[in-house]
């Protein structure tokens, strides 16, 4: 490189050091667009679009080239059009020239040339929708020369990030200094009917639906037009989010934290999705029942039949049919468990197998477990189920060409998973010579620990209620080798305070699958205690944080308190 002085050389290293080193980045990050040596390249620039003007004269095969080439940028929405040059022209003849419109004859914007192109950035407007931008040069000095510039109609360089769930980060810049923009979004890329006003960059977009692609797009204060229909928006897909209170949503299939699989016996994972026909019901594989009154018309006889439901609920799934041919079909929830909303899981069931009498690996059967990520059991003993005619011990009832039993519950403990995401898996299977079939129905709900009572105040007879689904074993802390009672409930009229011990049902016998809540008897007063705490604050929103810590008290003035926890909140 040649340069007339020691001092204008050393000034342009050390200038194209600090600047040009760190727009590499941003030259990369963009669409770059190179200045023909003559002649017009045209780019057609889309709301959201932003291109990087690159100088070839960076190139030494170019240097020393005559060079009269341009490049015409044109807003497919009818946009005015934002440019910011940067340049360092050495050579005395060299020009960049900016017209408003289509070619030379439009409005001169601007000109950059030796004389001040050291005090660059440059701003220039375009209005008309149209951007001209021509390098000239004779080539006469076998200098270093380098421009580039941003052209942009609209927001652009615009991204989402910090990506939740329900939730995204939109990013986006704007050479104008825009005071507000309108941003189109939806889950239709040529449908983008939801319309959000941000006054301020970045803006959140809020409400949205887990692991689903939103299209949006971003304008300059209400500018929208037809013209830039063809311009394809940008895109980002919220996450699945595990973490959320709440319990397994588990007739919602086609949930992010839900898993439908179909195969065949030895496989009821091969394939992924939901077989839910809309015509014959025997071909569906994953159905969701809400028809209260249906009965199953195989697990039927006079005076005995299967309600699709269990009692005093409005919905199920039934996983499998009653078309044979060796299949098997499974679902699995993923469910996070934090014990602050929830820490029992209540599943209601009912089976309908066919009993060919085939080897207990060869029977048509169902089967349920809590796994971890890898897919294996976390302690089975206390976590899983399988019901197989004629090697499971239940009360099976005889229906047409098949076996059923009718709807139980079994309740779960998940405080021993809290924090963890647990995976809940239904399995049911054919025989596997497959001429005959199997499929279940099942029911799931949350709950808590906690004990119910009757009565509430300064009566001290009370009736207590345990959570459905366990064994149980009633006893006075003062005498805890008295058994009181077996069943879900106990009445008591005296004070005292009262245990329960609740096991899994049907655990083995050398596994320990308990847990035991307390009763309070006696006078009972709830009393409303917590505290809030402001956690932090997005775009003027506040976040609270509520601790609970209720009790029941002792005497109506809630002077005494113990500590006991209220049984049922209410927010």
């Amino acid at each position: 490189m040649f340069y007339k002085t020691d001092s204008v050389m050393l000034r342009r290293l050390l200038w194209l050091f600090l600047y040009l080193l760190p727009t590499y980045a941003i030259i990369h990050a963009q669409s770059a667009v190179v200045m023909p040596p003559t002649g017009v390249d045209e780019r057609l620039l889309c709301m959201n679009d932003s291109y990087q003007l690159r100088s070839m004269a960076m190139d030494s095969a170019s240097l020393g080239s005559i060079r009269d080439g341009a490049v015409r940028f044109v807003s497919r929405a009818n946009l005015p059009i934002a440019i910011e040059i940067t340049a360092d022209l050495c050579d005395t003849s060299s020009q960049i020239l900016i017209y408003d419109g289509r070619d030379t004859s439009g409005i001169l914007l601007g000109t950059v040339n030796s004389a001040n192109s050291m005090w660059s950035p440059f701003p220039f407007r375009s209005q008309s929708g149209a951007l001209y931008v021509q390098y000239i040069t004779s080539g006469g000095d076998s200098c270093f020369e380098s421009y580039h510039a941003v052209v942009s109609s609209g927001a652009y360089n615009t991204s989402a990030n910090n990506i939740t769930g329900v939730s995204a980060r939109l990013q986006w810049d704007d050479i104008y200094s825009n005071r507000q923009w309108t941003i189109r979004y939806g889950t239709d890329r040529n449908n983008l009917n939801n319309v959000v006003h941000a006054r301020s960059i970045p803006y959140n977009l809020r409400g949205l639906t887990e692991l689903t692609t939103y299209y949006y797009k971003i304008y300059r204060a209400d500018s929208v037009s037809d013209n830039d229909a063809q311009c394809p928006p940008r895109s980002f897909t919220t996450r699945c989010d595990y973490e959320r209170p709440g319990c397994i949503d588990y007739t919602d299939l086609h949930a992010c934290r839900t898993k439908c699989g179909y195969g065949s016996y030895g496989n009821p994972n091969a394939y992924t999705g939901v077989i839910d026909y809309n015509g014959d019901d025997r071909y569906n594989r994953h159905k969701v029942i809400t028809n209260g009154r249906a009965y199953d018309g195989n697990a039927t006889r006079p005076g005995d039949t299967l309600w699709m439901i269990p009692k005093g609920e409005m919905s199920s799934v039934r996983l499998g049919n009653w078309n044979n041919g060796g299949q098997g079909e499974a679902i699995t929830y993923t469910y996070h468990v934090n014990t602050r909303y929830y820490d029992l899981l209540i599943l209601k069931y009912s089976v309908v197998l066919q009993s060919p009498g085939h080897g207990l690996h060869e029977q048509p059967r169902f089967d349920f477990v809590i796994t971890d990520e890898t897919g294996t059991a976390i302690n089975p003993s206390c976590n899983s189920a399988t019901f197989i005619p004629g090697y499971t011990n239940t009360t099976w009832h005889n229906g047409n060409g098949c076996v059923w039993q009718d709807w139980a519950i079994i309740g779960l403990d998940l405080t021993p998973f809290d924090g963890q995401n647990i995976y809940v898996t239904f399995t049911t299977k054919d025989c596997v010579f497959t001429a005959h079939y199997g499929y279940a129905y099942f029911h799931l709900e949350c709950a808590n620990r906690n004990i119910a009572s009757l009565h509430c105040g300064a009566d001290v007879a009370n009736t207590f209620h345990a959570p459905e689904g366990f064994s149980y074993a009633w006893f006075d802390y003062d005498e805890p080798d008295n058994i009181l009672s077996r069943v879900d409930t106990l009445f008591v009229d005296r004070i005292g305070v009262f245990g329960c011990t609740m096991g899994f049902q049907g655990q083995a016998a050398n596994a320990t699958c308990e847990f035991t809540s307390t009763a309070v008897a006696g006078p009972r007063f709830p009393v409303a205690i917590f505290d809030t705490l402001c956690t932090d604050t997005i775009n003027c929103l506040f976040r609270f944080q509520m601790s609970n810590s209720s009790c029941i008290a002792a005497d109506a003035a809630h002077t005494e308190l113990t500590t006991y926890p209220c049984e049922s909140y209410e927010w």
